[in-house]
């Protein structure tokens, strides 16, 4: 970890397409918000993954994934220290439960009911804008939500209404291949309609399989997907107007619009903050 209890990190690329065995002494948690045949190994524990997967382990644990290379792997990453999780509960409720669980049950993966899902999704959204915005109070925001995510966590954990993974099939390849070329054409035209007439099926059935599947509309994973490759252009200097352009927005209001809402800061403001970062 680069900070010292607590960090979260989104990443979204096709590489590692492996992550090598290893073990260290904090929680790893991970969100898999898209990507096709992931493989997930925890000692001599082998799962498939599929979006909207959370995987958990616990420190000293051995751990590694190996991922397609043809699809894009796009996952939430966050690591704690332990004293930092032991400060987060209480004597009445230890936040560390799901990690344990995980550990003796040999339950690494765990799949949510759709209300869960939606509810942890909505809580990680809050937790990555309050992460890395510079507002004064958002150190605290980021306590609360990360406080939050873990309780929906435990109480999934605590709960028998979770879905098996033992039970799991491979994650539908026509959602794997609308992911890929989505991801990979973030600059075109996408809507539904465009997308049902490239992979030869109904506006209606994609519609449904894929929020079911990813558990975003295809217009909001679209637009999580431009902002989040917005930011890499930002990044790398360019300005917000060329970078509106080059994800595919032919509006630069609607872009800046959109970009603030999702992460809490205009264009200009995440460029301004990414070369403080860079300075230091």
């Amino acid at each position: 970890m680069s900070r010292i209890n607590f960090e979260l990190t989104h990443l979204h690329d096709t590489i590692p397409d492996k992550v090598e065995f290893h073990s260290h002494d904090f929680y790893e948690l991970c969100f898999v918000v898209s990507g096709g045949n992931i493989q997930y190994r925890v000692e001599d524990q082998l799962y498939q993954v599929r979006p909207g997967d959370v995987y958990m382990v616990d420190c000293f644990c051995k751990h590694g994934t190996f991922v397609n290379r043809s699809a894009i792997y796009d996952r939430i990453l966050i690591w704690i220290s332990p004293e930092y999780l032991d400060g987060l509960g209480t004597k009445e409720t230890d936040l560390s439960y799901c990690f344990k669980q995980a550990l003796s049950q040999r339950k690494n993966i765990l799949r949510l009911g759709r209300l869960e899902l939606a509810n942890l999704k909505e809580t990680l959204f809050k937790l990555e804008k309050a992460y890395f915005s510079l507002s004064k109070g958002s150190d605290v925001l980021t306590k609360i939500y990360l406080s939050e995510l873990l309780m929906i966590l435990n109480l999934a954990a605590w709960s028998v209404q979770a879905e098996p993974v033992e039970n799991d099939a491979k994650a539908n390849n026509l959602i794997d291949n609308v992911l890929e070329y989505i991801n990979n054409n973030l600059n075109d035209n996408l809507n539904l309609d465009s997308l049902a007439k490239k992979f030869f099926i109904s506006r209606h059935h994609l519609m449904r399989i894929f929020k079911i599947s990813i558990g975003y509309t295809v217009h909001q994973y679209i637009m999580m997907q431009r902002y989040e490759l917005a930011k890499k252009y930002l990044e790398e200097g360019i300005p917000p107007s060329q970078a509106s352009i080059n994800c595919g927005f032919t509006n630069y209001t609607t872009f800046h619009q959109g970009f603030t809402k999702w992460y809490g800061m205009t264009p200009k403001q995440y460029t301004k903050q990414t070369r403080l970062f860079q300075i230091k």
